[in-house]
């Protein structure tokens, strides 16, 4: 799962390279593109291996339990900053 990290902190500089000056695009662009890894992630996981290595069910604005509002916000916060820090 380690590799996942990494992955992710590229699709996140890849995503926002476009929009580097701009915080709000930075922080939607890298929100968007984390939650669709995650989500992407998680279903494959699921359908690969059988079971869920991350299940957000119990929390609110949740999609089949891989992604949710919360952390897709969260995942923006962690985009800036990545990019901005």
């Amino acid at each position: 799962m380690l590799p996942l990290y990494g992955f992710g902190a590229l699709t996140i500089i890849i995503s926002t390279l476009m929009v580097a000056d701009n915080a709000v695009l930075v922080y939607i662009c890298g929100m968007i593109a984390a939650t669709a890894l995650e989500y992407v992630t998680g279903a494959a996981m699921e359908a690969i291996f059988n079971m869920k290595y991350w299940d957000y069910s119990d929390k609110k604005f949740n999609l089949h339990g891989h992604i949710c509002l919360s952390s897709s916000l969260a995942w923006g916060v962690f985009t800036l900053l990545l990019i901005r820090v």
